[in-house]
């Protein structure tokens, strides 16, 4: 057990975690291959291998605040690495469909411990450095991004030689196991006492509940892009999963770049990525082809890479360093919530708009639109009153 670390490889540790946070991926690809393995499985049952993770995400997720007052974060690192292993792994020695999706819930539990981990440790370790800490928030997104490219690409290739071989992809846990365990010390926490005094305060349901939304939101592009793409004749599912790498990378390159946005845009940062999805959205919905399609999806994961963290950091701010954990925990079960909800939400809203594709995107871009007028009123709101009181003083 490391006893104290700095530097380089504490960073190192701190962001392993997050490379799990999207881990469920890496069966995604073997998908086809396992309904032709499974004839007798309707295709919707075979499809909660890819979703029923999310499900599972929220049921920890909510409780983690709790969860953190009670054990110790390795502990729970330990306890979530080891689901993880087991909900990921065994399913490669299964044939049918009922244990392979216990797996996947189990799989989705470990994930609902990763997620808020990964954001609460970096409060613990750098809140009182707000620089290194907006910094840490967006590499966090960065190397999700990064862990849900590297688990979808490796369970591809291995699903190639068979489909029970993209789930050995998940023993890539070992490899983070072996670094946070040599590597990251247990992060001081506040006293026994002071932690018995949670109380969030109500902004903080707010920006979960904003949150909740804009998951919901995002989660359209994922669904609606090969529709839009093949649909409108635009190209075929390999141009689909194209755009969709790039959304990711999108989502990756605005987790590098959040801490140096921060610095220039302070509160308006959280609008600013509000702003290049909507722009992404509306940019979809009017494409006339597969490079505007392309453009719009990519602008819409660079604002998640930024919307990601930014309502990280708000939830932070507002709870403090005693009650952030649990808002956190709240704000990851919403991430996985509302990207599990999308697809009934917004089915009764296309029937009326005109069915799945681009109408969908059309429909976010509203959405995100309402979102982006609010928060930027928010914002002003509270950059005057932080003027004020500088001006008080």
């Amino acid at each position: 057990m490391p006893k104290k670390t700095s530097g380089l490889m504490l960073t190192i540790a701190i962001l392993a975690i997050g490379v799990q946070d999207i881990g469920g991926g890496a069966a995604s690809p073997a998908l086809a291959d396992i309904m032709a393995a499974m004839p007798d499985v309707a295709p919707a049952t075979v499809m909660m291998i890819s979703t029923l993770p999310q499900v599972f995400q929220v049921v920890l997720s909510i409780f983690y605040g709790k969860l953190e007052r009670i054990f110790k974060i390795r502990t729970m690192f330990f306890i979530a690495s080891a689901l993880f292993l087991v909900g990921g792994v065994v399913p490669f020695w299964l044939n049918d469909i009922g244990p392979i999706l216990v797996c996947r819930g189990i799989l989705g539990l470990a994930v609902g411990i990763f997620l808020p981990m990964g954001v609460s440790v970096i409060n613990h370790v750098y809140y009182e450095d707000p620089v290194k800490r907006n910094r840490m928030l967006g590499l966090n997104v960065t190397v999700a991004c990064f862990g849900g490219m590297a688990f979808q690409m490796v369970g591809g290739y291995l699903a190639k030689i068979d489909w029970h071989y993209c789930f050995l992809a998940y023993f890539s846990a070992v490899i983070v196991f072996l670094i946070v365990f040599f590597f990251l010390p247990e992060p001081e926490k506040r006293s026994a006492q002071e932690q018995e005094k949670v109380q969030l305060p109500a902004i903080v349901y707010g920006y979960v509940v904003v949150y909740l939304i804009v998951n919901c939101i995002l989660m359209s592009i994922v669904t609606n892009n090969a529709v839009a793409i093949v649909g409108n004749g635009f190209g075929d599912a390999a141009s689909a999963g194209i755009s969709l790498t790039l959304y990711t990378f999108g989502g990756f390159l605005g987790g590098i770049i959040f801490g140096n946005l921060v610095k220039g845009l302070k509160g308006f940062t959280l609008s600013f990525g509000y702003l290049l999805s909507t722009v992404g959205f509306a940019l979809a919905f009017f494409s006339v082809n597969l490079l505007m399609i392309i453009l719009g999806t990519f602008l819409v994961g660079l604002g998640m890479g930024i919307i990601i963290p930014g309502t990280y950091g708000k939830i932070t701010d507002a709870a403090g360093p005693i009650a952030a954990a649990t808002g956190l925990g709240l704000a990851a079960a919403c991430q996985g919530l509302g990207q599990f909800a999308q697809p009934l939400v917004y089915a009764p809203v296309l029937n009326v708009v005109g069915g799945e594709g681009k109408p969908a995107f059309a429909v976010s871009a509203v959405v995100f639109a309402v979102i982006l007028v609010l928060s930027l009123i928010a914002s002003g709101f509270g950059a005057k009153k932080k003027s004020a009181t500088i001006n008080a003083k």
